[in-house]
């Protein structure tokens, strides 16, 4: 018997976040989404940012997060 630590969220994250729907405030539109990629950027000049990859309606849509104070 081995002690080998289990994660919770082994595997692509694609697989555990599912698709997802989102109506637009501005023209009340439903769009359908799925998360496709998440990115980590830090620099040392620059703020720190998580940029994340979406599929809207099969269109790429990126979205990047700022997190001060990391």
């Amino acid at each position: 018997m081995t002690n080998t630590p289990v994660l919770a969220n082994t595997g692509a994250m694609s697989q555990f976040i599912g698709a997802f729907e989102v109506t637009s405030k501005l023209s009340g539109q439903i769009y359908q989404c799925r998360f496709s990629h998440m990115w980590n950027g830090i620099a040392t000049r620059h703020s720190d940012t998580i940029d994340t990859k979406f599929l809207s309606m099969a269109k790429p849509m990126l979205s990047a997060w700022r997190t001060p104070r990391l």
